[in-house]
């Protein structure tokens, strides 16, 4: 089991990844390869983020 600080560690990176994101959508577009590999961090991040919640819950 994570930590509550390992999961507000991945709390940050996710709203990190999402800034990083938004930012790059800004000034590239949105088919960007950058914005697809921030897209697809932001949704590895919440995956384990997620699972990690419902883990320690039913653990």
């Amino acid at each position: 089991m994570k930590s509550a600080v390992a999961t507000n560690q991945m709390e940050d990176d996710l709203e990190t990844l999402r800034k990083q994101m938004v930012e790059a959508a800004k000034e590239h577009g949105m088919q960007h390869p950058l914005v697809l590999y921030y897209s697809r961090e932001v949704d590895r991040v919440h995956t384990e983020l997620q699972t990690t919640r419902y883990t320690s819950k039913c653990g």
